[in-house]
């Protein structure tokens, strides 16, 4: 886990993991999301050093160990193969670092958006790398 978090493909990991944390429950997906997302900020903050990334390491070993422990040993076979399978899938870059919602976009390039004739356009994005903003040469005035 270290690794995704360190690596930036964590942004794609995570939403698997927290599914299979949750054992396919959807509302115990969201509290699994955020406490996933709070040992990724931990993680990160940590791996300035080596001694904080031996600590990161061990924090996720012992939050697996302990969910691993409540399951049943059928379970944990299961889930320790299932969550085998998709670590390697995520580090070896066969699942795409990039994972977007039903409504989503993921680009690899340039992504414009406009509004034209008095008209307002948005957009979410989360970016690795930096983002460029152009702001039109035409001033807006407001109408009533």
């Amino acid at each position: 886990m270290v690794e995704a978090v360190t690596t930036g493909r964590w942004l794609g990991l995570r939403p698997d993991l927290a599914r299979l944390l949750a054992c396919g429950d959807p509302e115990r997906e969201h509290g699994e999301l955020s406490r996933l997302d709070a040992m990724a900020r931990e993680t990160g903050l940590a791996c300035a050093s080596l001694a904080g990334r031996l600590r990161a390491e061990t924090a996720w070993q012992m939050c697996f160990s302990m969910f691993l422990t409540s399951l049943s040993s059928q379970e944990q076979i299961r889930v320790c193969g299932e969550l085998a399978v998709l670590v390697a899938q995520y580090l070896n870059g066969a699942r795409p670092a990039v994972h977007v919602g039903d409504a989503g976009v993921a680009a690899g390039s340039d992504v414009n958006i406009g509004a034209d004739r008095g008209s307002m356009a948005g957009g979410v994005v989360q970016v690795e790398g930096g983002v460029h903003i152009a702001f039109p040469s035409a001033t807006v005035t407001g109408r009533r």
